[in-house]
C-alpha cells in the first residue's frame, strides 16, 4: 500500500530504499525546493521532484521512490513550472517512477472503493510536524541588510537560509529558526516561536524586505544575543542556542565586543562570510568550547 505524503515530504524523510507514496493535489509550486534532474538530491520535495520529472503534475498521484547513494553537481534546471537548484554535492539521491499502487489516496481526496474488512487497523502516518529530532537547536540567522552587501546578494543570503532551514528539518520537536537583520539598527524579523514548519519558514523568508544602512553587525549580534532567546520569544530551556551570522566584509562596528557578550549569554557563533575573511577577524567570534555548552 502507498503512504500519503505532503507537499513538503522530503527524500531523506522516507525511511525504506523503495516505497510508493502519494503526492496530495494543488501543492504551490513556487514553494518547492527540488535540487537537481532525473536524480535529485535527497533534501528535494519528493512531490516536487515528481512534478519536475513529468511522473504526476499538480493533481497529484502515485509516485514510486528509489533511494540512491549521494553524488557531486545535481543540475539546475527548469520543467514542468519547477525550477531546480544547483547543489554541487549531497550525501544521498533520489529518483522517481511512476507507481501502480491505489490502495490509498492523496491528503485531501476522496476514496470511493470499497474493501472487506479485514479487522486489522490501518498504519498510522509518521507526523512530519515534529521535525528532526536528533537536531534539537534554537537558531537565529543573522542576515546582512546593509548598503555594503546590496539587494542582489541580499536576496542570495535570503536563498541560501532557505535552503539550510529545508535541510534542517524544521519542526515542534525539532530545530526552531528566528531571523534578525542588521543594517543601521538591528531588527528581529521573526522569532523562534513565530513558525515551526519548513514551509511557514520559508515564506516568511520570502518576505524579507531589504533594509539598507550601515553594517552594524556587531551592534545587531549583541542585541540579538541579550534579546532573541527568551523563553517568551520561544526559546527552549536546555536546547543549545545558536547564531549564524552574515558577513559581508568586516562590519562598521565592534565584533569582537559582541562576540564576547554572545558567548556570557551562553550562544554559540557561528560566521559565514560573503567576502573572504581574515583569521584575526574569524578569530574575535570562534568558541573552541562551543560542544561543550
Amino acid at each position: 500500500a502507498s503512504t500519503a505524503i505532503t507537499c513538503f515530504t522530503r527524500g531523506l524523510d522516507l525511511r525504506k530504499g523503495t516505497e510508493d507514496v502519494l503526492c496530495p493535489a494543488n501543492c504551490p509550486l513556487w514553494q518547492f525546493y527540488v535540487f537537481g534532474d532525473g536524480v535529485y538530491a535527497s533534501l528535494s520535495s519528493v512531490c516536487g521532484a515528481a512534478i519536475h520529472s513529468g511522473v504526476i503534475t499538480n493533481t497529484g498521484g502515485a509516485v514510486r521512490v528509489q533511494t540512491l547513494p549521494g553524488q557531486e553537481n545535481y543540475p539546475a534546471v527548469n520543467a514542468n513550472g519547477i525550477q531546480s537548484q544547483v547543489l554541487s554535492r549531497w550525501a544521498s539521491s533520489f529518483s522517481v517512477t511512476g507507481s501502480k499502487s491505489t490502495a490509498l489516496e492523496a491528503v485531501g481526496r476522496s476514496v470511493s472503493t470499497a474493501r472487506p474488512s479485514t479487522g486489522k487497523r490501518p498504519k498510522k502516518t509518521v507526523d512530519k510536524k515534529a521535525g528532526n529530532k536528533d537536531c534539537k537547536a534554537d537558531i537565529a540567522f543573522l542576515i546582512d541588510g546593509s548598503y555594503n552587501i546590496g539587494q542582489r546578494r541580499f536576496n542570495l543570503q535570503k536563498n541560501f537560509v532557505g535552503k539550510v532551514a529545508v535541510m534542517l528539518g524544521i519542526g515542534t520537536e525539532g530545530p526552531h529558526v528566528g531571523v534578525v537583520q542588521a543594517s543601521e539598527h538591528p531588527k528581529i524579523e521573526f522569532y523562534l516561536k513565530n513558525f515551526t514548519a519548513t514551509k511557514e519558514v520559508l515564506f516568511a523568508i520570502k518576505e524579507l524586505g531589504f533594509r539598507g544602512g550601515n553594517s552594524n553587525t556587531g551592534k545587531a549580534l549583541k542585541y540579538t544575543a541579550q534579546k532573541f532567546f527568551s523563553l517568551e520569544n520561544g526559546a527552549r530551556k536546555g536546547i543549545p542556542k545558536i547564531i549564524v551570522v552574515f558577513l559581508d566584509g568586516w562590519p562598521s562596528d565592534d565584533l569582537e565586543e559582541a562576540g564576547i557578550v554572545a558567548r556570557e549569554f551562553g550562544v554559540n557563533v557561528f560566521i559565514v562570510s560573503v567576502a573572504k575573511p581574515t583569521t584575526e577577524e574569524l578569530g574575535m567570534v570562534q568558541d573552541i568550547g562551543f560542544v561543550d555548552k
